[in-house]
């Protein structure tokens, strides 16, 4: 995990490999209905960056907004995080580890949206909206991870 994270975390850094984004998604053409899923999600993932090219998950944390002194905090970081294989009992290990380390953590950061009542509020503001389908498209593409790891490593189950 060590070494694909090593090499995927600077692939994903890149600001090139978004504006590349584009061209990889639309040049992709499914064979079948689950890689069909995959184009899918891919431009979903390309449709919401669009929208909000310059959105982040860390644009609405107020880290000092609740609980400005606690300084023992599950990070956004944390609970985005995730890591892709289910060929050995690390997993279970690992599931229950961080399992246990949230349940003793006192404050999880969690997207935030403040109002000012000095003036009127923008009535085309979507709280969330950006967020909400992240984490829809994440939670997506989990699943068609774990599904890709089980058909490769277990085809007869």
């Amino acid at each position: 995990m060590k070494q694909a994270g090593g090499h995927i975390m600077p692939v994903i850094k890149n600001p090139d490999w978004l504006k590349q984004m584009e061209k990889v998604v639309t040049d992709y053409h499914h064979r079948d209905a689950h890689e069909r899923e995959w184009e899918l999600l891919g431009i979903e993932f390309l449709q919401l960056y669009r929208q909000y090219p310059k959105r982040s998950l860390y644009d609405c944390i107020g880290e000092d907004l609740l609980y400005p002194d606690e300084e023992e905090r599950i990070s956004i970081a944390q609970y985005t995080s995730f890591y892709w294989s289910d060929k050995d009992c690390f997993q279970y290990e690992l599931i229950d580890m961080i399992n246990g380390s949230f349940q003793e953590t006192p404050v999880m950061d969690e997207p935030t949206t403040v109002y000012f009542f000095d003036k009127m509020p923008d009535p085309d503001r979507k709280d969330f909206d950006f967020e909400n389908r992240l984490f829809d498209l994440i939670e997506r593409l989990r699943d068609l991870l774990n599904q890709y790891e089980h058909e490769e490593h277990h085809p007869t189950i």
